[in-house]
């Protein structure tokens, strides 16, 4: 009764655990050298983000190679993570009998038996952030289709697309 009467009056002199906790306290990494865990910060207006990189990037790639988006290059998953690709098959973008869904596709890696994919905490935000692209990007596309009476073949015409651009017509 009376180490009940202690407890509740916050005397944690008299508990036996508390030195069990501290010493827990003093042996996590995390707390003892100020280590921080991983977060997933990104701007919450992604156009913004989209705004900020109005400078070309300058670079050389090898000869007759051209850049390509995250979006179109259909390796870019294996050849970012080759532990969790070792052979460099199984990403998104491979050609399946039954096409998924990127969300699908996610859930699956995720939450599947094999864990070395849910452990990554570097593969979970490239998924993360590779999907808020694609939703970005096919926001912008529905927008465009639903504002500019505009077919195909125009789309192909630099010069007509630089000239919306430039007006802000796609947007709009």
């Amino acid at each position: 009764e009376n180490h009940i009467k202690s407890l509740a009056l916050g005397d944690i002199n008299n508990n036996d655990n508390s030195d069990e906790e501290i010493d827990e306290d003093n042996n996590d990494a995390r707390t003892k050298y100020n280590i921080g865990t991983d977060s997933c910060i990104q701007p919450s207006d992604f156009h913004d983000f989209l705004l900020f990189d109005k400078e070309p990037s300058v670079v050389a790639p090898a000869e007759k190679n051209k850049l390509s988006s995250l979006l179109t290059d259909k390796t870019i998953e294996a050849l970012a993570f080759p532990h969790l690709f070792p052979d460099g098959k199984g990403s998104f973008d491979e050609e399946r009998e039954i096409k998924i869904k990127w969300k699908e596709y996610c859930k699956t890696r995720l939450f599947s038996s094999d864990s070395r994919f849910a452990a990554d905490s570097s593969y979970i935000f490239f998924l993360q952030y590779l999907g808020d692209l694609k939703q970005v990007y096919s926001g912008i596309n529905i927008a465009f289709r639903k504002k500019l009476p505009i077919n195909a073949k125009q789309t192909l015409d630099d010069t007509q697309m630089k000239f919306l651009m430039n007006k802000d017509m796609i947007y709009r």
